[in-house]
Parts: structure tokens; C-alpha cells; sequence
């Protein structure tokens, strides 16, 4: 598909009102992505970015759409999940410190890996 097919489908795409989708270049690259952005109580929230080639079809292409606001509600869910007053399972958790604290602590029962 070209750059102006590829707008084309995604300006079909539509989700919930305050919710559009972006196709975007990467600035050092010239290559594509989709994000998602969303009308926050004070700002706009940006998704995670969904590469995009042209070589993808147009079920492709609406299919990665469709995951990309899956995981824009997804990370929303997580942020306002919280278990005992603990948000449980975040997504800003520092991987490198989760690993660390399963390696160190009784909560790591399985310690083979």
C-alpha cells in the first residue's frame, strides 16, 4: 500500500468518542507507526507505538489498529486495578526491580530460572 492508501483505511477506523488513531514517521527513521490518543481529564494520553510497513494488508493493518487500542484500554485497566488497595498490576513496574525482588524474596518460590 502506499502512504496515502494506508491513511486512507485508518481514517475508516473509528472507537470511542475521544479516541483517535495516528499515523505517524519516525523522525530518525522515515518509518511508520500507529498510535492511539486519547482526551485525558488534563491532557492527551498517548499509546505505544504500532510499526507499520506497506507491505501489510489492509486486514493487517485494521487488525493492528484494533490491538493497539486492546492495548491502549489494557495499560488503563492496569494504572486503575488495584488489589487490598495495591495497584497489583501496574504497567510502569520496573521490570529489572520486579526480577530482582522474585530473585531475592519468598515471593520467587520458583527459583530455577
Amino acid at each position: 500500500m502506499t502512504n496515502e492508501e494506508l491513511i486512507a483505511v485508518i481514517a475508516n477506523i473509528r472507537y470511542k468518542p475521544g479516541f483517535k488513531l495516528e499515523l505517524k514517521e519516525y523522525e530518525s527513521t522515515g518509518r511508520l507507526f500507529l498510535q492511539v490518543k486519547a482526551l485525558g481529564a488534563e491532557e492527551v494520553l498517548s499509546g505505544r507505538k504500532w510499526n507499520v510497513t506497506q507491505h501489510m494488508s489492509v486486514s493487517e493493518l485494521i487488525q493492528t489498529a484494533f490491538k493497539a487500542f486492546l492495548t491502549f484500554e489494557e495499560h488503563e485497566c492496569r494504572e486503575a486495578f488495584a488489589y487490598k488497595g495495591q495497584k497489583v498490576l501496574g504497567p510502569h513496574v520496573d521490570l529489572e526491580v520486579l526480577a530482582e525482588l522474585l530473585r531475592s524474596s519468598i515471593l520467587g518460590e520458583d527459583r530455577r530460572a
